[in-house]
């Protein structure tokens, strides 16, 4: 065969393609599903992410749940610690906690739970911080220190064992 070879789908089997001369096809000259921002790259478009608007959701529900069932009128017995060996566990008192903070009542909600009321700044600040990142697109994880995990247990140990001590009877959750 003399002259350039022309290409002839045969129109069996996954190879048999239709070519139009000249037309590139790639993923990145697929048309996106909305155009870009003037001034800005157009990037893959990514779905926004609802996941920190669903927790503060499901915590609103909650907290506005306990704040209706009210839990210093009516025993919850939810800690089996508690139930078994009269010794407050680091979560007991959090209940009521939530109810104080509810109805606005600071000094209440610390003397249930004071590990609770002084880690809510923390969380407010991390779910801020996740709900931030995810809204500029940002899907990576929260880097943090390799010591956080057993710091926090170590806290949570600490403060269980010195809230049933009789000299610290003030970490009770009364």
């Amino acid at each position: 065969m003399t002259g350039p070879q022309r290409y002839r789908p045969t129109g069996r089997g996954p190879t048999s393609i239709r070519r139009t001369i000249g037309t590139v096809v790639s993923p990145t000259s697929a048309p996106a599903s909305r155009p870009a921002p003037a001034g800005r790259d157009a990037g893959p478009v990514r779905p926004r992410d609802h996941r920190p608007l669903l927790v503060a959701g499901a915590a609103a529900a909650g907290a506005g749940l306990v704040a209706l069932a009210d839990p210093t009128e009516r025993h919850v017995p939810l800690c089996a610690l508690h139930a078994t060996t009269g010794l407050d566990c680091p979560f007991c008192g959090g209940l009521r906690a939530v109810q104080d903070l509810v109805h606005g009542d600071v000094v209440a909600a610390a003397g249930h739970n004071l590990l609770f009321v002084t880690s809510l700044p923390l969380l407010a600040f991390a779910w801020v911080r996740w709900w931030h990142d995810r809204r500029r697109g940002d899907t990576g994880r929260l880097d943090l220190p390799a010591w956080t995990g057993p710091a926090a247990l170590a806290l949570l140990l600490v403060f269980g064992i010195a809230r049933n001590l009789p000299a610290l009877a003030w970490l009770d959750s009364r």
